[in-house]
């Protein structure tokens, strides 16, 4: 396979949004598209789901934030408050690299972590990355495991 230039498309793709918590009670659904945040007059850009998980544990505790972006072509903004979001998302990819992420995922949920990882490093061009970590397409945790620490 040759190497696939990493395009992404602005803001972050809704994969799953938990029951019972801030994101699903503000309407948020699978494949709602987030593009920024703000809380007053403090806002930001979302380029990746560490972003998302930052504003979450540093900006909802000290007051509501509104996430902005869209469903299909329609522009949203959805109110979230100081509890738990609920929210998993990944980069805004398009076309094979799209492709390529999904297959692994596919992998990684099979429990394959090795196969899914030589098929990310298949689409890639064998050099280390020089793009933060952040942007790195292998951006889940492993199934049955989350992003939040156990404080």
């Amino acid at each position: 396979m040759s190497a696939i230039r990493l395009r992404l498309l602005p803001g972050l793709v809704v994969e799953d949004v938990a029951a019972s918590q801030e994101g699903q009670r503000a309407g948020l659904l699978k494949g709602d598209i987030l593009l920024a945040w703000s809380r007053g007059e403090i806002r930001g850009a979302l380029k990746s789901p560490f972003e998302l998980s930052e504003v979450e544990v540093e900006q909802s505790p000290r007051g509501a934030v509104t996430l902005e972006g869209s469903r299909g072509a329609e522009k949203r903004t959805w109110m979230l408050g100081p509890d738990v979001w609920g929210i998993r998302a990944r980069p805004n990819f398009e076309g094979p690299l799209l492709k390529l992420y999904e297959q692994g995922k596919e992998l990684v949920n099979a429990g394959n972590l090795s196969d899914a990882t030589t098929r990310w490093r298949r689409g890639s061009d064998g050099k280390r990355r020089t793009m933060p970590i952040e942007q790195r397409w292998n951006m889940h945790p492993a199934p049955g495991r989350s992003w939040k620490a156990n404080c």
